[in-house]
């Protein structure tokens, strides 16, 4: 293998390592793994990536670096030549030919960096699956969600009483008038809003009697189903990146006989609830609809 080759290696490492990057941003595989805030960043350092590429190549191609201290030239008489007899020899004279153990080094370096990132592209899936989900073990209340916060969709909502450009109007508006509603008015939440409500006394009243419209997967419950016609709506909470996501999820009071179709994406429309099970408070909707629905483009929570 030449030297050539050998440089190019390393720009194909780079190359490649950004491409990855660009890949998973621009094809929106990225969403299943990292958060919103940090997507800029990956993207910026593939494209940083690519460049770099580029330019060490470009570089090394400039370059005229010698293997050895050996010029190519008889030095034989020469006393102050480095293969002199008086002198003795200089590493790089010492008679061996050690470009094939840098060429395997640097190959098998170029293997290492590269196989693991390219099976890992290929094999791993965008979305968990119903035993990941189990392992991590689903949250059902605020306890399992430490300090995160709630998700809204889109941009801030304003206060109550509060326009669109910060002027207060009607003091007397209610906080669930200004919550996201549906062609019908139900009301559109996410379900780590409804799980913040079982410890939140005041997001709790903003749903609590009130038709509900939220979507999720569909998942077999276990407890806290007396009837044996609940079942869990499941989302994935990511808090930085799919090592940290966990699996949330509220009750859904289903209509006897109805099917469950496991991990399938549906909408529930429903009155929302927070009844005490088992001395913990969780979410239960008594569904008056569920229609299945596509995934998601986005289909993690934040």
């Amino acid at each position: 293998m030449n030297e050539k080759t050998l440089r190019a290696l390393s720009s194909i490492t780079l190359l490649v390592w950004g491409g990855v990057l660009l890949f998973f941003s621009l094809s929106g595989r990225i969403h299943s793994f990292l958060h919103p805030n940090f997507r800029p960043g990956a993207m910026i350092a593939g494209f940083a990536l690519v460049i770099l590429a580029g330019a060490y190549l470009w570089a090394t191609s400039k370059s005229r670096r010698h293997a050895t201290d050996c010029c190519g030239h008889d030095h034989k008489d020469d006393s102050s030549g480095p293969c002199s007899p008086g002198l003795g020899k200089s590493p790089g004279c010492c008679g061996h030919d050690h470009a094939g153990q840098a060429a395997g080094s640097r190959v098998f370096s170029f293997l290492i960096l590269l196989l693991p990132m390219i099976a890992a592209v290929v094999a791993s899936p965008d979305a968990f699956g119903l035993s990941t989900m189990r392992n991590r073990g689903i949250i059902t209340d605020l306890a399992g969600l430490g300090g995160a916060g709630p998700s809204r969709s889109g941009d801030y909502l304003p206060m109550p009483g509060q326009g669109a450009d910060g002027v207060f109007g009607d003091p007397q508006a209610s906080v669930s008038d200004y919550l996201p509603r549906n062609a019908k008015g139900h009301i559109r939440a996410e379900v780590v809003d409804l799980i913040f409500g079982t410890d939140d006394e005041v997001i709790r009243k903003d749903f609590e009697g009130n038709v509900i419209e939220v979507t999720g997967q569909m998942f077999t419950a276990t407890e806290n189903n007396p009837g044996g016609t609940r079942f869990k709506l499941v989302r994935m909470f990511m808090m930085c990146c799919a090592a940290d996501a966990r699996p949330v999820a509220i009750f859904v009071e289903n209509q006897p006989g109805a099917e469950v179709r496991e991990m399938g994406w549906v909408k529930v429309t429903g009155k929302a609830s927070f009844p005490v099970a088992s001395g913990q408070r969780i979410v239960v909707i008594e569904a008056t609809t569920i229609e299945p629905v596509e995934k998601p483009e986005d289909s993690m929570l934040y």
